[in-house]
């Protein structure tokens, strides 16, 4: 599992959300990277701190940019988490029964 260093602006989002919000958002994020498998690489994408799979592994996207595997976001009125499983049927089947 993942034990990869938190770098200082996926800190400083998760630091950024305050109240009842910001102790939510951290303890997702604090479960999902205690979760996450090697390979993919934390940093903030699209506005919100996440893994992605690096472009080193598929560089191939259509726009150029990581794809994004597991994002958290604190949006105006409630915190988000997204899940991304790229058309990969045995994926979603071993999520789904997880």
């Amino acid at each position: 599992m993942s034990k990869q260093l938190v770098p200082e602006d996926v800190r400083a989002y998760l630091d950024g959300v305050e109240g009842e919000r910001g102790v939510a958002l951290r303890a997702m994020f604090e479960t999902v990277h205690a979760a996450m498998p090697d390979g993919y690489e934390l940093g903030i994408s699209y506005g919100m701190a996440g893994w992605v799979i690096p472009l080193e592994r598929h560089p191939n996207t259509y726009n150029k940019q990581p794809l994004s595997y597991v994002s958290l976001a604190a949006q105006k009125n409630y915190n988000a988490l997204y899940l991304s499983i790229y058309a990969d049927s045995e994926m979603d089947v071993a999520f789904r029964a997880e």
